[in-house]
């Protein structure tokens, strides 16, 4: 059934009755979605993705409701009966949506992002509605807006990159699941800061905070904080912390000490390990 004939099944139904009188419209409440080979809620956000963001203008839509089976739509991976993967990226999807990815109860990974197109989608969700299969959501240099805590993220979520949107996550590095390995929200309106436990990310091995505006000197400090206090915990030998630009520089002054005090100091540590402690050093951008 192509996207024409499912518009039609939505359409609104009216007619004369007994005497010649009008009745009222039916609305149909949506497009028949029973018959596919995943679950018709899945089928609904897929219909609000496509039809919302140029379905038809996409560089790639094979078979996007042009048949049932969905396991043959271009972008999906389908097992089980559930969709596993949705892989969009750089398909010239375009404008605002209302699809969410909180029906997909068995996808791990959603790839939306932009290298030469998609810079006009806007994905507007919380990181509440991603499914507790989660494990990868990309969807860096569009225009979506996502929104958060640190908290909010799925056990399972190893690598998030909303970077360049006007996204906005809010908490804690502390809060991030112990899975964690990429978190990468620069050039949001994100605000994060280190937290007062100690962090459960431990094989975390990028953490970009770059040029985000609400990024004050305080959540810098604390960031630094909390990663200096758990150095020797971290297993990634290539990690990296970028938290350059937003307010301003970090309290004190860049510089070895036998006994680091300052943000500062404990950045400095942190990167050259001046003490010989043996934990694993961090690459930091200021």
């Amino acid at each position: 059934m192509g996207i024409e004939r499912i518009n039609r099944r939505a359409s609104v139904i009216g007619g004369t009755g007994l005497g010649g009188r009008q009745q009222s419209p039916v609305v149909a409440r949506g497009p028949m979605f029973a018959g596919y080979d995943i679950p018709p809620q899945e089928v609904a956000e897929l219909y609000k993705l496509y039809t919302q963001t140029g379905g038809p203008s996409w560089i790639n839509h094979t078979n996007w409701f042009e048949n049932k089976q969905c396991a043959t739509w271009y972008g999906l991976t389908v097992a089980g009966g559930r969709v596993t993967a949705i892989d969009l990226r750089d398909n010239n999807l375009a404008g605002v949506t209302s699809f969410s990815p909180k029906p997909f109860l068995a996808l791990t990974h959603l790839y939306a992002h932009k290298s030469t197109s998609n810079t006009t989608l806007s994905l507007r969700f919380a990181l509440a509605d991603l499914p507790a299969s989660m494990q990868l959501f990309y969807a860096y240099a569009t225009a979506s807006l996502i929104t958060g805590a640190t908290s909010d993220f799925p056990a399972t979520m190893h690598s998030i990159s909303i970077r360049n949107t006007p996204s906005m996550i809010t908490g804690p590095l502390a809060d991030l699941t112990a899975n964690m390995i990429n978190f990468s929200v620069s050039t949001t309106q994100s605000l994060i800061t280190g937290g007062a436990s100690a962090m459960a990310a431990i094989a975390i091995d990028d953490i970009r905070l770059q040029t985000c505006p609400n990024m004050t000197i305080a959540a810098k400090d604390d960031i630094i904080n909390r990663l200096y206090a758990d150095r020797a915990l971290f297993t990634n030998a290539a990690h990296d912390l970028n938290i350059s630009g937003g307010e301003g520089p970090l309290t004190g002054v860049y510089q070895t000490s036998a006994a680091p005090s300052t943000p500062a100091e404990k950045a400095y540590a942190l990167v050259n390990d001046q003490n010989a402690e043996g934990f694993l050093k961090w690459a930091i951008t200021l």
